[in-house]
């Protein structure tokens, strides 16, 4: 993104005055803990941890948030919350009682005091390393990413919520699919360029069909950021070693990309010297890049397929665990096929009626019947048990 955006820089602003970039060193996992230290871990975070289907319990929310089971074992014996009790309502065995022994676990103030206690010092390397990259320095800045949820951005303004002197922040993210809306709040805010869940026409939802793809086109060269540490005096990345199998699979699959991403910034310094000497905007361009995007996506061709298909995707955030049959049914995409199936007559059109309509039609459903579900239990059960008794 950085190396395209110096490319298309002399096109937008040919009389200077661009805005100046810097490039930061950021991660899910290596904010989150940091969103912890001053507020604990809350009701409207913890729940983040368990958007990738294969996050299954309390040790996959606090492995996000940098916690130690270990530690804070003892709290959980309290509120009668089993380590392997399922809180991702896609699991067999998810109950809405140890969901509730989950958020009284929230409210434990002793609790919150360990894990800020646990996430402290993390909190404030995060926000050394942002005072030495000059995130401070300006009323307002533009957070820029791939996509998909603003999961980075939010914790990002979550972890200096409480200084006076944060600047403004405005996301940019080529995709938000929303599925972490961010909080209401004037000084941090988010919007997709070429997709946005909130404001987006049914069309545009094409760019989520192989969202993967875009990630790994678009992949910084360097490992994933796990945390940071001071070193010398300045605080630095802590990246995942290259020798980890993650990463080497990283890699395999960047050699696998290198065309793609050789071809992005030549390709961006064209698109921006032909809408500026045509004088386009966005708006006149967006209908012409969701046409490309749902052709290319939803009705590739099988060589297309064939030389784009993501062999590994690294995803620190994410637990190795396969998820639910059911889970891995909602999610299959046509990207997900073999490309061999592609000349099944009719099988494109059918996976973009499934992903356009289906699909949501489907989880509204689901959604729908297990809340009829819980609502019964609770009037033939009554309500469930916070705390005390035995774990399930």
């Amino acid at each position: 993104l950085m190396r395209a955006w110096q490319r298309a820089v002399p096109w937008f602003f040919p009389h200077g005055g661009a805005p100046q970039a810097r490039y930061l060193y950021v991660s899910r996992v290596a904010l989150a803990s940091a969103t912890c230290a001053h507020r604990g871990l809350t009701r409207s975070d913890a729940p983040l941890a368990l958007l990738p289907a294969t996050n299954r319990d309390i040790r996959d929310i606090f492995r996000v948030f940098g916690l130690s089971l270990r530690d804070l074992q003892d709290f959980l014996a309290r509120h009668a919350l089993a380590v392997n009790a399922p809180l991702n309502p896609l699991y067999a065995g998810w109950r809405e009682q140890n969901w509730r022994r989950f958020e009284a676990l929230l409210q434990d103030a002793s609790f919150q005091a360990a894990v800020q206690q646990q996430t402290q010092a993390q909190g404030r390397l995060v926000e050394r390393y942002l005072e030495q990259e000059g995130f401070f320095e300006l009323p307002t800045v533009g957070v820029v990413d791939i996509g998909w949820l603003g999961t980075i951005q939010r914790f990002l303004a979550e972890a200096i919520a409480h200084r006076t002197d944060k600047p403004h922040i405005h996301g940019f993210l080529l995709g938000s699919t929303s599925g972490a809306a961010l909080p209401s709040i004037a000084w941090n805010q988010v919007e997709g360029f070429l997709y946005d869940r909130s404001r987006s026409s049914s069309t545009g939802r094409a760019i989520t069909y192989a969202l993967d793809i875009f990630e790994e086109a678009l992949r910084a060269p360097h490992a994933g950021v796990m945390g940071y540490a001071e070193q010398g005096g300045r605080i630095e990345p802590v990246l995942q070693a290259e020798t980890d199998p993650e990463r080497l699979g990283e890699i395999e699959q960047n050699a696998h990309y290198a065309p793609l991403q050789e071809a992005i910034p030549p390709a961006v310094e064209r698109y921006a010297a032909a809408v500026t000497c045509l004088g386009l905007t966005a708006a006149d361009n967006r209908p012409w890049l969701n046409h490309l995007v749902t052709m290319r996506l939803a009705f590739p061709r099988r060589a297309e397929m064939q030389s784009l298909q993501v062999k590994h995707h690294a995803d620190q955030y994410s637990a190795a665990r396969q998820p639910p049959l059911r889970a891995r049914l909602e999610l299959l995409r046509l990207w997900d096929l073999p490309p061999a199936l592609l000349p099944i007559p009719g099988l494109r059109l059918a996976f973009y009626a499934w992903t356009l309509v289906g699909l949501p039609y489907v989880q509204r459903a689901g959604n729908l019947m297990r809340g009829l579900k819980n609502q019964a239990r609770r009037i033939l059960l009554g309500p469930p048990q916070a705390a005390g008794g035995a774990p399930d």
